[in-house]
């Protein structure tokens, strides 16, 4: 219990905005404060370390997970996940291969991720042969569209 709770005092809230009209905000330059922000290098360094430190902890459980399921039971949906997840972690070669079983059950959105792996690696052809795979089965696939769009400006 905090100690306005165990006295019984009551805490009034003050609206910033009232409190401006009294006492106007005072930008830090005026009162000799300066920010200093952190050097981008420095910034992306530790962000990158973070992340790669997440990915190590938490991907593998989740991928091991997904080929848990997998063995029970394959499913394109499963399979998709599973190129998603390898994707995230950084294992693009792991990650067409799950696509690419995905997309031999009839998941569109694995021919649409597959095609935007190509397009990554500036693979236009294999790109183009995805994108037009999804759009034969759903001409309508807004991925599938604008891989195309790319794959046609690139060529």
């Amino acid at each position: 219990m905090d100690a306005l709770a165990e006295n019984a005092e009551t805490a009034e809230m003050i609206v910033t905005a009232e409190a401006w009209e009294s006492y106007p905000p005072v930008p830090f330059p005026t009162l000799g404060v300066r920010i200093a922000l952190p050097e981008n290098a420095a910034l992306l360094a530790s962000s990158d370390t973070e992340l790669q430190q997440y990915i190590r902890s938490e991907f593998p459980q989740k991928i091991t997970a997904v080929q848990s399921q997998i063995r029970s039971g394959p499913s394109a949906t499963l399979y998709n996940q599973l190129g998603n997840l390898h994707l995230r972690s950084g294992n693009m070669n792991q990650a067409k291969i799950a696509y690419e079983q995905a997309a031999g059950l009839g998941s569109i959105g694995a021919m649409a991720n597959r095609g935007n792996i190509a397009l990554h690696e500036n693979d236009i052809d294999t790109a183009e042969r995805w994108f037009r795979q999804a759009l034969s089965r759903d001409p309508e696939n807004r991925t599938a569209l604008r891989g195309m769009e790319y794959v046609e400006v690139r060529q």
